[in-house]
């Protein structure tokens, strides 16, 4: 494979063109003002080798491959705005293969045969009973009301609604160490939509069942995902043994302008609650607001 593209939405896509020696960022998004990337390899084994900045030239990033050796590897790109500014995530794990001659392929993730399927099942099927679904009231639907009220598009509502959830929710750390520990705890106080709202903090499921409650309360059919996510609990990449395991992650998907949009508010949130504290880890992403189905199993296995 020689493309690699992040977004189904033009504005937000990172198109990516594997050549010759080389890699080349091909479009970036309008408001993608960047002026130089890091670029980070990490192999099989798990050594990482970083690149030096690189500049923008003529509206791209070139990648050279002359110093990486032949192999399969995990790419990761950091952003930086402007000078003297940190470098910050842009895109992460894209998996390439580089040859002896130093030539780049994309690799198709392991689970995007079984991604399409489900999508494909999932786009045939009518929406009209989530749609019809009893609207939330109270705080949420007044804030989802609130904060799409100059969104001049239904797609840009959504946008304001991830936004909004990705800012505003932690995700809480100390929960999901209890569920990985299979100890006993208040789950609903990380995943009711209202007591998420009302805390700001939760987990996968709170952030994904806060976000169908606001599109819902906006008249956008909207519905949970379960799906198998390479997070915390993984070593980061696709193995036998976790492509075969159940689902351990909740994420969205609403229906606009005729067709399913996928999000995942979680791995865009911007804070984290951890031992009574909540830090901000890094800038707002919207990485995985409406990304490919090409992108999305690189980490996420739908069911």
């Amino acid at each position: 494979m020689n493309e690699f593209n992040l977004s189904n939405n033009s504005n937000h896509n990172v198109r990516l063109v594997a050549e010759k020696d080389a890699i080349c960022i091909k479009h970036i998004p309008p408001d993608g003002l960047y002026d130089s990337i890091v670029v980070s390899f990490v192999d099989d084994m798990g050594h990482r080798l970083d690149s030096h900045p690189i500049n923008k030239a003529n509206d791209s990033f070139l990648i050279q491959l002359q110093y990486i050796h032949p192999g399969r590897y995990s790419m990761t790109c950091y952003k930086r705005g402007f000078a003297f500014e940190p470098y910050n995530p842009w895109f992460t794990k894209i998996p390439i293969v580089i040859s002896p001659d130093r030539s780049a392929s994309f690799e198709q993730s392991p689970v995007f045969e079984n991604n399409i399927k489900c999508f494909q099942q999932m786009a045939s099927q009518p929406c009209s009973l989530i749609a019809s679904q009893e609207k939330p009231a109270g705080k949420i639907s007044r804030i989802a009301k609130q904060i799409t009220l100059t969104s001049s598009t239904t797609y840009n509502a959504a946008l304001a609604i991830h936004d909004y959830i990705s800012r505003t929710i932690s995700y809480d750390v100390d929960a999901y160490n209890k569920m990985l520990n299979k100890e006993k705890f208040d789950y609903s106080k990380v995943s009711d939509a209202s007591l998420v709202l009302s805390s700001g903090i939760g987990v996968c499921s709170g952030y994904a069942n806060l976000a169908v409650d606001m599109f819902t309360s906006i008249g956008i059919p909207a519905k949970t995902i379960n799906c198998f996510a390479l997070g915390r609990s993984t070593e980061g990449r696709w193995s036998k043994e976790n492509i075969q395991s159940d689902h351990n992650h909740v994420i969205t998907a609403a229906y606009i302008d005729n067709r399913w949009v996928l999000m995942d508010m979680t791995w865009d949130s911007i804070k984290k609650y951890e031992k009574g504290h909540i830090t901000k880890h890094k800038p707002l992403s919207r990485e995985y607001f409406d990304p490919t189905i090409q992108f999305l199993s690189v980490t996420h296995k739908l069911f």
